[in-house]
């Protein structure tokens, strides 16, 4: 398998379904919406980008297992040497209401670690992808994280379950933004990692994040000469289910690493 050139025909096969979904959000076509549990939704666009996708990655690779998001099967990783990992919306609250931010999330891992990943935000046309050992790219432009060398000058995301019982969400996140230019809660972790990778955020950190979540814009900010590492500093692992993970350039990410809130929910899944 020539990884670069997976890399390649995947994208362009993601750009196609992408700009197929693109004219559909400005021609207004609604969606319908469930709740698969409190505060946790899907759509319908979830449910047929998720089936266009399968359709495509199981016939370039016939022999891959899925991991994905709407799917609730964790089988694929201990089942397959080759795996896709696969958010077919990260951000559903934003599409949810017409908020546009929000990306296709794909990743291709062999014997559990990432060896391509595609990022794509159809609303914007813009598509990062990268692939272990050769870079990272923004369309057709090399990217690379930022040179922002001081947090009191950076721009950090920051993303977190906030559930109404819990008092202290605010205050775990006041030492980070205490020492930060400013902070930001867009919420689609793949678009965050994406964002690091390409310098327009400086900083990363999120509470219970999911492998699919993750998998794609963590090897696109490695390829960016970025970190990406959990709450503790240890590498983000494909069989944990929820992680809290920091990523920035090497500077930023050091400078986060003793403000981060630790928490205990780093629980495998498989």
């Amino acid at each position: 398998m020539n990884e670069d050139h997976l890399r390649v025909m995947i994208a362009r096969e993601i750009k196609s379904l992408g700009q197929k979904w693109r004219k559909r959000w400005h021609k207004n076509h609604g969606f319908s919406v469930d709740e698969k549990a409190p505060n946790d939704y899907v759509t319908s666009w979830d449910y047929v980008i998720q089936k266009e996708l399968i359709s495509v990655i199981t016939e370039a690779l016939p022999n891959s297992g899925v991991l994905s998001e709407e799917l609730n099967d964790t089988s694929a990783l201990p089942n397959y040497e080759v795996s896709w990992i696969l958010d077919p919306i990260d951000g559903t609250a934003n599409l949810m209401h017409h908020h546009p931010h929000f990306a296709i999330s794909l990743a291709l891992a062999v014997y559990e670690e990432i060896r391509i990943g595609w990022v794509y935000d159809f609303l914007r046309d813009e598509l990062f992808t990268a692939t272990r050992g050769c870079g990272a790219w923004l369309n057709n432009r090399r990217i690379h994280v930022s040179t922002t060398k001081e947090l009191r000058h950076a721009l950090v995301a920051i993303g977190t379950k906030v559930i109404k019982s819990d008092a202290d969400v605010l205050s775990r996140w006041n030492p980070i933004f205490q020492k930060t230019q400013a902070l930001r809660l867009a919420g689609s972790a793949a678009l965050d990692l994406a964002w690091i990778a390409c310098g327009r955020l400086d900083g990363y950190v999120e509470e219970q994040v999911f492998p699919w979540d993750w998998a794609a814009g963590h090897l696109i900010v490695l390829e960016s000469t970025g970190l990406v590492t959990t709450w503790n500093m240890a590498e983000p692992s494909l069989r944990m289910h929820e992680q809290t993970l920091v990523a920035g350039n090497t500077w930023i990410h050091n400078e986060l690493k003793p403000l981060i809130p630790a928490l205990k929910n780093d629980i495998p899944s498989v």
